[in-house]
This record gives structure tokens, C-alpha cells and sequence, in this order.
């Protein structure tokens, strides 16, 4: 089924398992989607020298520095 929904570029609308109207985005619009969730978020931590980071994945190297020299995750939260 899988292979055939493919090789028919069928949507889920059109086999009538959806009642709103389907749409499929593109590679592009996904990736452009995946962007608009992220841009303009607020940093979660930064040291007021431009440097900052959102909270997700690894800590970048002037925060890992920074707590290797007596500093806490706390200092660098934003103020909101």
C-alpha cells in the first residue's frame, strides 16, 4: 500500500481517511517550517557579550569554559 500511496503521490484526503482539506508540503516548506519554530526564539542563557545558547544540545565552548572557571548555569539564564 505504501509503495503504491508513493508511486500515485496519493494523500490522505484523497483515500478519504481525512474529512479537512489535505495539504502537502514540499521539501522546501518543511524545511522553511522547521525554521519559522526556531527563528526569533529567545536565548534560554547568554553572557551579555553576545555570546548564547537556546538550552538544547551540547553546551557551546564559552559556556563549558565559563563553568569550568567557577561559574553556574544560573548566571547566564535570561531574565524574563
Amino acid at each position: 500500500m505504501k509503495e503504491a500511496i508513493a508511486v500515485y503521490d496519493i494523500t490522505a484526503a484523497e483515500l478519504g481517511l481525512r474529512k479537512e482539506r489535505a495539504r502537502r508540503a514540499t521539501g522546501q516548506q518543511k524545511r522553511l517550517g522547521k525554521q519559522r519554530k526556531t527563528q526569533g526564539a529567545t536565548p534560554a542563557y547568554s553572557d551579555g557579550r553576545g555570546n548564547s545558547w537556546g538550552g538544547r544540545g551540547p553546551r557551546p565552548k564559552w559556556l563549558r569554559e565559563a563553568m569550568s572557571n567557577g561559574a553556574t548555569l544560573e548566571e547566564f539564564a535570561a531574565r524574563t
